[in-house]
């Protein structure tokens, strides 16, 4: 699995800034950072096991003249009434993973530093990537972003959070027939997040809870021959992609070629993909189809379930795979992503003690105390987590 965890797509827009403050330093220098959140308010849903999952991104820029080195990312987590359901805080260690320093030359241009880069610059950028789970007790309300620097200041975004209903029951988007299919790159995972980018100035993550969906056997292996290089012998190759809900067809693409494995076309990162609407405000995009696959056209009805392509290896893909996501636009490029809620089908989380030797380093998620437990767990209007087998219901 580790060989196909692949940044894959690059999308959306923005909205909203937040919070903003700032104070003095020494020396005649001004320290000044304004943090602000991606967007006003956060889609929260449950997983699989029915923890509240909030994922969300903030912003800070270092609009002062000193250069400001971050220490700690912290998220906090509310219900109405205050009682703080989660408290995560980033350290060092994890910066790789949920830190991006952008530099914004004078022309207006930006560019990404190291991933080990944690000072910020004057008229730098940072974005940082935050996940927690919460007990299913309490509907948490409001989040907390806290970076911290080592001078020890520290800037805080507030945000809203609401439970997020997509309006129908939408479903697993591929058969259960030929076996069971893996999620990876999820939500709490950074994978899809660093697909976050600048365009003019705005910012671009229609991918906040994208995933990519893979076919396996009963070993967790994704080809026959194990890592096969010959697309053909991956078990996902060829496989019908069903449309998640009930919409309408607004967007086709099916006339790239599907990369051999190991290869990807960055100009194309969707590849052959299709859009439907599902509602006013409710995209689903299904990306990396084969070539000249899509049984549906712009314009065109669907139904839950009904089959509008084939899996395939197009663009920004090493390996056959399904890229779902869901976002509030038909335009990928200016969409917020929203929560890829199924019904109707099963989780498999494996033990951990299994887990393990699949896949090397165990997903963050599961490290921070929260108790997941193996076991299968029914989908209905909640979300896979990262490495869980999604099964026949």
């Amino acid at each position: 699995m580790r060989k196909i965890l692949i940044l894959l797509l690059c999308s959306s827009l923005l909205t909203g800034m937040l919070h903003c403050s700032n104070s003095s330093g020494g020396n005649g220098t001004t320290y000044q950072v304004a943090m602000t959140s991606i967007h006003t308010d956060w889609p929260i849903v449950r997983e699989a096991s029915g923890q509240w999952e909030i994922v969300g991104e903030g912003m800070f820029e270092n609009t002062g003249t000193e250069t400001v080195v971050i220490s700690t990312i912290a998220l906090k987590v509310f219900n109405a009434t205050g009682d703080v359901l989660a408290d995560r805080s980033y350290g060092l260690n994890k910066f790789n993973d949920m830190i991006m320093i952008v530099l914004r030359s004078p022309n207006g241009n930006y560019t990404q530093l190291s991933t080990s880069t944690s000072e910020l610059k004057p008229t730098d950028l940072a974005f940082c990537h935050v996940a927690a789970l919460a007990g299913n007790s309490s509907l948490p309300t409001r989040a907390q972003v806290t970076v911290t620097f080592t001078n020890g200041r520290s800037e805080t975004a507030e945000v809203q959070l609401y439970a997020f209903d997509p309006g129908q029951q939408t479903i697993w988007p591929a058969r259960f027939t030929g076996g069971d299919w893996v999620a990876v790159n999820t939500a709490e995972a950074y994978h899809h997040w660093k697909g976050i980018y600048l365009i003019n100035g705005v910012i671009g993550n229609s991918e906040r809870f994208a995933l990519d969906i893979l076919q396996i056997d009963a070993q967790y292996k994704l080809s026959n021959p194990d890592n096969s290089l010959t697309k053909e012998e991956y078990y996902s190759w060829g496989e019908d992609i069903l449309s998640a809900g009930t919409g309408t067809v607004v967007n086709v693409r099916t006339n790239l070629i599907d990369q051999e494995i190991g290869t990807y076309d960055l100009n194309e990162p969707a590849g052959n993909f299709v859009v439907i609407q599902h509602g006013p405000a409710l995209f689903s995009l299904y990306g990396h189809m084969m070539q000249s696959s899509a049984t549906v056209s712009i314009g065109d009805p669907v139904a839950a379930g009904q089959v509008i392509g084939r899996i395939g290896n197009s663009g920004y893909s090493t390996a056959p795979h399904i890229h779902f996501q869901y976002m509030d636009n038909m335009d990928m490029m200016i969409g917020k992503g929203l929560p890829a809620l199924f019904w109707g089908a099963r989780v498999n989380r494996l033990p951990d003690a299994t887990l393990q030797p699949v896949v090397g380093q165990l997903p963050d998620i599961r490290s921070q105390g929260y108790l997941l437990t193996a076991g299968t767990y029914t989908l209905n209007g909640s979300m896979p987590l990262e490495y869980d087998i999604v099964t026949a219901p």
